[in-house]
């Protein structure tokens, strides 16, 4: 019985630490992502002109208030 208890608490634990591993995978794979995303948008507004800039904007700013009022392009 109490081999079958300490076989349930390794088992428990090794998916606590598996599960922690893998939130930190994931982390850091996002970060990485949003980094790659961030610098393609830098690299797409750097190319356009002013009129391009402000329109771009203003479609961003109108699509991320259609997502839920969350605008990151301030």
């Amino acid at each position: 019985m109490k081999k079958e208890i300490k076989s349930k608490c390794n088992k428990r634990a090794q998916i606590q630490k598996d599960l922690e591993k893998k939130e930190e995978q994931f982390v850091e794979i996002q970060s990485i992502e949003e980094a790659r995303i961030g610098q393609a948008q830098h690299a797409l507004f750097d190319r356009l002109d002013d009129d391009s800039k402000a329109e771009a904007y203003r479609w961003s700013h109108m699509y991320n208030q259609l997502l839920g009022g969350n605008d990151e392009t301030k």
